[in-house]
């Protein structure tokens, strides 16, 4: 198999991610490096597929090289400001560099989430009791954001919607504190 070939077998034979991590100060998940590598490493492995990684002309080069034909390469260059010359600047560099090399080349998907729990519920227009429990109901901001994504202003009166928004706010501050 050429480079090509071995990468299109690894991408297909990759399972989905799970964001494993989650930055504390602004609040959101993220894939983390090691939840990267790991859902490739066996396949690169099995394929002969090196990673070089290189800082060159202010970018860092990640480099996929066929172990069996090591002419064969694909490179990938980040373009990554470098802050300061603290060895954990360059550290944190390489490992977004290789982190998203994986994640586009062997196109790392997140891991399917349950479809039914994702689907808006239906709501009765203008119902406001219905639609407070499903705000409070909602376990995560995702299915909090689908909530809000399909209520119509002109369903409710003035009142009604300011009743909802509050308890948006509060349900929202919720979920955003225990996963704190």
């Amino acid at each position: 198999m050429n480079l090509h070939q071995k990468i299109l077998s690894i991408a297909a034979k990759a399972e989905s991610i799970r964001k494993d991590g989650y930055n504390q100060h602004h609040k959101y998940k993220f894939h983390s490096h090691g939840a990267v590598t790991a859902a490739v490493r066996d396949l690169l492995l099995e394929h002969l597929v090196a990673t070089e990684v290189t800082m060159r002309d202010g970018a860092c080069v990640v480099t996929l090289v066929n172990a069996e034909a090591i002419e064969e390469r694909v490179e990938s260059a980040f373009d990554v400001p470098r802050p300061n010359d603290q060895p954990q600047s360059t550290g944190a560099i390489v490992s977004y560099a290789v982190k998203l090399c994986y994640q586009k080349t062997f196109l790392l998907e997140d891991e399917a989430q349950d479809v039914e729990a994702m689907k808006p519920k239906a709501l009765p227009a203008g119902n406001v009791d219905a639609t407070l429990t499903s705000i409070a109901m909602a376990k995560t901001k995702d299915e909090l954001d689908l909530i809000a994504r399909n209520l119509d202003q002109g369903a409710f009166s003035k009142d009604q919607w300011n009743q909802l928004a509050n308890m948006y706010k509060e349900r929202l501050n919720a979920i955003v504190d225990s996963n704190r």
